[in-house]
């Protein structure tokens, strides 16, 4: 019932997103824009701007609700979060050295730099761990650890005075 309830609550919820926005457009319009779609000024807004974001939109959140089903399996904790295993700080430490060492400047430089710090902080994370075994324990510790670290460096860069 749970999950028949929620497939409900997010059909309901792409409907009101596809639905409201600037110019309000009825259900039945809506319907017709995306089943058999036509010049009309409702079905092209439909067609180019609400569907594309909703699309994310329902994509972005099966990717994090991946995520977080998989910080919580792979540690055996139900409130894991990538905090808990570091990669958010490891994501915000590769920015900053993308920024401080290389002089990225750009959203895609800063992108990719904070999925490589990402990935960088799993790995260091998982790598440390297995030293003592693995445990969900181990891993929340290690991971907690490393958070604070790399934090610690974020926050310190953010707050240094500027080199002239």
């Amino acid at each position: 019932w749970v999950v028949g309830a929620a497939f409900g609550v997010m059909v309901a919820a792409v409907a009101l997103s596809l639905a409201v926005g600037n110019l309000g457009i009825p259900l039945r319009d809506v319907w017709h824009a995306v089943v058999s779609p036509d010049d009309s000024v409702a079905s092209v807004i439909v067609r180019t701007q609400r569907l594309p974001r909703t699309v994310l939109g329902v994509v972005a959140g099966a990717a994090l609700a991946t995520a977080g089903v998989l910080m919580q399996s792979l540690t055996r904790n139900p409130l894991a979060d990538p905090r808990v295993m570091g990669i958010s700080s490891g994501a915000s430490l590769g920015v900053v050295v993308a920024i401080t060492l290389f002089g990225v400047s750009t959203l895609p430089g800063y992108v990719w730099f904070g999925i490589v710090g990402a990935l960088a902080s799993g790995f260091l994370v998982y790598v440390l761990a297995a030293r003592s075994g693995s445990s969900p324990v181990t891993l929340a510790l290690v991971g907690a650890a490393l958070n604070a670290s790399f934090g610690a460096v974020v926050i310190e860069r953010r707050w240094a005075p500027a080199r002239s």
